[in-house]
Formats: C-alpha cells, structure tokens, sequence
C-alpha cells in the first residue's frame, strides 16, 4: 500500500502524543456485506468496535439516491433537454420515506419545463421493504 500524501511529523521534546489517527475509504466499486467487512475485521485480529457503526436503511437510500443525482441530461427528438430528478416526497408517516422519479423535459434553457412522474418509491424504515408504487415505462 502507497500513501503518497502521508507526511511524518517528527515529535518533539515539547510535545504529547494524543493518540493515532487512522484515516481510510472504501471506494464505491468495492462491496461488502457487514458481516464480510466484520469477519475481515477479525481475521486481522482488530477489535470489533473499531467497526462502523451499522447505517439504518433510510441514510443507506438517501446516499444512493444522492448518487442518482449525477444523471447526466439528454436530448429527445424534439432537441428538449430531458432529466431525470429524484426527490424526496414529504410523509407524514415518520416509518416512512418517499421518493419521487420525475423526468423532466424542456428548452436548454430550462424554459418552458414539463414534468412527468415516472415511480414513486416507498421505504418502510422498520421492516427495510423497498416497494415501488408507481411506474410509467412509456414516453
């Protein structure tokens, strides 16, 4: 393993060590399953608290939905910039989270902007159930 942006800072008389700090990513094209990330933790002999505490599955949706927000626009054959957009939807049910697919289409210019709802998708934070309510395949 490389670190090319590590810097040593040599201690000095004048100073206390405060502990060690460990910095690490887990790049997006690696997976694993808790309990995969926890048998590694143990198979190099670390101590199991040093695991991230488990993401409830509403923060999990909302990161992944997050990276859904880079869908890059296109035109359709009347030259309209079309865009997907996913938002969250306000609930009055705090065991749930609404998302809403819309397309929207209009000039480049973002004039003249028409909206279409594409699929409504409900998560039951309690049970992890992810259902998808609507959905609307044609232009």
């Amino acid at each position: 393993m490389t670190a090319p942006r590590l810097r040593v800072v040599p201690e000095t008389v004048d100073t206390q060590n405060l502990g060690a700090l460990v910095w690490y990513t887990i790049q997006l094209a690696a997976t694993a399953t808790r309990d995969e990330l926890r048998d590694a933790v143990r198979t190099a002999g670390l101590p199991e608290a040093l695991l991230p505490k488990p993401i409830p599955v509403s923060d999990a949706l909302r990161r992944a939905v997050k990276d859904l927000g880079t869908i890059p626009d296109e035109k359709n054959d009347r030259d309209e910039v079309v865009r997907l957009l996913i938002r969250e939807a306000p609930t009055v049910d705090k065991d749930h989270l609404t998302y809403r697919l819309v397309r929207e289409t209009g000039e480049a210019g973002r004039k003249n902007l028409a909206y279409r709802e594409l699929a409504s998708i409900d998560l039951d934070k309690r049970t992890g159930s992810l259902v998808v309510t609507h959905l609307a395949l044609s232009s």
